[in-house]
């Protein structure tokens, strides 16, 4: 499997680089995002957002959809002319049958179309008896009933097409080890990890259209970001003294995963279910080593000062209340 890894080059961070595919295996996958299209649900914000401006500077055209309008627009005009924002709460079967009618009136030409799920919801991180019912529901269909939505949007849409255009779905979840390492709500954990059996599950689907005589290109694989600093991680009251520490040694900022996970993408063959995955179990380990100094020092890292205070990556970076980094349109 093709998982991004973190190497030690420097001291002072941690430089994600990816598990080479050998040529033969990876004879089929693009070597670039010519005539490529991505969608990025959940695209205007944390990780979703730094992906889409990672294919916006490989050449791709983007689509980012949120449920909130104004917001999807913001973030699309501070990417570019050529991105498109547009509304679209997942949960909702009929808002993403018409992104997918967008989607697929403006790429004819496409390709490669790659479709992200990374929108996604978390309730508060309370015990489960502890949360409203309103709550549950609206996590799940962001988190759950949203890939099963988009992912039968995207199969018909390829089935239509033929051997025209390669479809790449991407759901957003976590491994076995992220959702041992996670720290969120049981309804956050429970739907993200549910994700593993349902991409295995659409990939069945496709390999039962297949036998049936069916032509299509499409394929669905597991993308799991590790440990984001976005709201979600550092939000909830979750950035306390002792977890600031753990974050300083696996945590990394979204644009740096982002980078990383576009590349992992990229060079996925086409027709493989390979996950690609940011954080493994060795690296994890190997950062908790290199940074047990200062964890049993309290001399502060990469991300938090010695008091807790985030350490800016820049002179111009803003900052919220949790030590989340402003997105440019914020």
């Amino acid at each position: 499997m093709a998982r991004l890894v973190a190497s030690s080059a420097t001291p002072s961070a941690w430089t994600p680089r990816r598990r080479v595919l050998t040529r033969a295996s990876n004879a089929s996958a693009p070597s670039s995002t010519e005539r490529t299209a991505v969608v990025v649900t959940g695209g205007a914000s944390g990780v979703g957002y730094r992906l889409a401006e990672e294919f916006v500077e490989r050449g791709a055209r983007v689509f980012i959809a949120s449920r909130d309008a104004d917001r999807a627009h913001r973030a699309a005009e501070s990417l570019g002319e050529t991105v498109v924002g547009v509304r679209c709460d997942v949960s909702r079967a009929d808002d993403v049958e018409a992104l997918m009618e967008r989607v697929a009136k403006e790429t004819t030409d496409a390709t490669t179309v790659h479709w992200v799920n990374a929108a996604g919801a978390v309730t508060k991180n309370a015990p489960l008896c502890d949360v409203d019912a309103d709550e549950i529901v609206s996590v799940v269909g962001s988190n759950l009933i949203g890939p099963l939505l988009c992912g039968r949007a995207v199969m018909r849409e390829a089935r239509k097409r033929g051997k025209s255009a390669r479809f790449v779905v991407w759901n957003f979840g976590f491994g076995a080890f992220g959702a041992r390492l996670s720290k969120t709500a049981a309804t956050h954990k429970s739907t993200k990890s549910g994700l593993s059996a349902l991409t295995i599950a659409q990939n069945d689907d496709i390999e039962r259209l297949k036998r049936d005589g069916v032509e299509l290109r499409c394929e669905f694989h597991q993308l799991s970001p590790g440990l984001a600093l976005t709201p979600l991680l550092l939000g909830n009251d979750n950035a306390n003294p002792v977890s600031k520490k753990i974050f300083n040694a696996l945590a990394e900022e979204p644009e740096v995963i982002a980078r990383a996970l576009a590349e992992g993408m990229c060079d996925v063959p086409e027709g493989s279910t390979t996950p690609v995955e940011y954080l493994t179990p060795f690296d994890a380990v190997r950062r908790m080593v290199k940074e047990l100094p200062n964890i049993a020092t309290s001399a502060g890292g990469r991300h938090f000062d010695s008091k807790g205070e985030r350490v800016r990556r820049s002179l111009d970076a803003r900052y919220d209340a949790d030590g989340v980094e402003l997105l440019p349109f914020e």
